[in-house]
């Protein structure tokens, strides 16, 4: 990846929607029962959730990353304890059966939502649990610039009812699902990206593709403000 999207993400306090309460409320979903519970934070970029998992009482923790700044990031921020490791969700350099919880909050999309929850199942033990929250469809028939931008940007987005066919289909039992609040995409998303971008413009002024990209961030905001009601990250818990 292009080192100026990494240079617009870092900053941020999330590299997608999400907030500790959406966290939480996903856990409270799930009852782990081991009392040193294995834990892996699949695409933890800067570790905002991770940091909310960390308060599960005895848990070790694994946050996974391709970016290494992320993980720089994490390690110079006198991170809760856990174990960062440079490693694709794709390819994972772990035992099978070891986690009691995968996490993926906004990342799945890097593999695909099917092609990831298929591959996880081998690495979570009997009775465990995956929490993952992932672009959603919401409503049919959006309006022509919503659709025209998520057919290009990410075409594969499904709608709840075919997520949870997934989830079904690879194995799992669905515990619960719940759609992140609009505050979620802004408190510490979108909020902080126009300022962000301000700056990098003038850094990148030469590069057409990274300009390119900065204005596709910025139309991305604009088309969540007037197409909420359509889009959203969804919560899915499940349990193997």
């Amino acid at each position: 990846m292009s080192e100026y999207i990494y240079e617009l993400f870092e900053p941020l306090p999330r590299s997608g929607p999400g907030s500790r309460e959406s966290t939480l409320r996903a856990l409270s979903k799930i009852n782990l029962v081991n009392h040193s519970p294995y834990i892996l934070d699949a695409g933890c970029a800067q570790g905002k959730q991770s940091e909310t998992l960390s308060g599960i009482p005895g848990s070790v923790i694994f946050g996974i990353d391709l970016h290494t700044g992320f993980l720089k990031l994490i390690n110079r921020n006198n991170f809760p304890p856990m174990h960062v490791i440079c490693a694709d969700m794709s390819a994972l350099p772990f035992s099978r059966s070891l986690f009691d919880l995968i996490w993926a909050e906004g990342s799945i999309y890097n593999i695909g939502f099917q092609r990831g929850l298929s591959y996880w199942f081998d690495y979570i033990k009997p009775g465990g649990y995956i929490g993952v929250s992932e672009l959603t469809r919401l409503r049919d028939n959006p309006p022509q610039d919503c659709r025209d931008f998520w057919e290009t940007e990410y075409p594969a987005i499904g709608s709840i009812d075919s997520n949870l066919s997934i989830i079904r289909n690879c194995g799992y039992e669905i515990i619960d699902h719940f759609t992140l609040p609009d505050s979620d995409w802004f408190n510490d998303f979108y909020d902080r990206m126009p300022e962000i971008i301000t700056g990098l413009r003038l850094k990148y002024s030469g590069i057409p593709e990274a300009l390119q990209f900065f204005d596709l961030s910025l139309k991305e905001i604009e088309i969540f403000r007037s197409c909420s009601d359509f889009y959203s990250y969804v919560f899915y818990i499940m349990k193997k």
